[in-house]
């Protein structure tokens, strides 16, 4: 049976602390001099650095979210939809999709997030039945950086969702811009 390290022999031990010192070349590492570590008092005072620049977040002016006939086919007011949130949402993936994780609109470069927009929308029904207050909007990130967010509405055809895939996380006043323009395209607030 193995011993862990504090069962073990305390000469052993120190001994394989010692070997672990040492780099592959066979030459024992020292501990640092006075003289190697850097002093804060050789460093200038804060007065004579220069200030931090003051970082602005500059938000991007927005277009206005279109505005659908009720003449108009669905599929013309889902694409009207899909080419507003690529401009809005500046990204080239913007898609829509039922809660069977079907595409319904738009393009997606990884077919893997309108299938991970299906298992979210799910989770997503029941926090509505439980919460009176949860708005059928989450973002989730993907493990390249991204961001997925998606928000859900009811239409006439179940509930469906649009998926906007960015860079940087989207502000929840957009999102409710997306959601209501989604909901709106679904002709469900004509």
């Amino acid at each position: 049976m193995s011993q862990s390290i504090s069962w073990g022999n305390l000469a052993s031990v120190s001994g394989w602390v010692s070997e672990l010192r040492k780099p592959p070349g066979g030459r024992a590492i020292s501990a640092p001099t006075q003289e190697s570590v850097v002093s804060f008092d050789s460093m200038p005072p804060a007065s004579d650095t220069v200030p931090p620049k003051k970082i602005t977040r500059v938000s991007p002016t927005r277009p206005e979210p279109p505005r659908f006939s009720a003449e108009m086919r669905i599929e013309e007011r889902l694409e009207l939809l899909v080419t507003w949130a690529e401009e809005a949402f500046s990204t080239r993936e913007v898609f829509v999709t039922d809660e069977s994780g079907l595409l319904i609109a738009g393009l997606v470069l990884d077919t893997t997030h309108v299938a991970a927009s299906a298992l979210l929308l799910r989770p997503m029904a029941q926090l509505v039945d439980i919460m009176s207050d949860f708005t059928g909007r989450m973002s989730v990130s993907t493990r390249d950086g991204r961001i997925l967010s998606l928000s859900r509405v009811p239409s006439q055809f179940g509930f469906v969702a649009i998926g906007i895939i960015t860079n940087e996380v989207v502000e929840d006043h957009h999102l409710v811009d997306a959601q209501s323009t989604l909901e709106s395209a679904m002709g469900e607030n004509q």
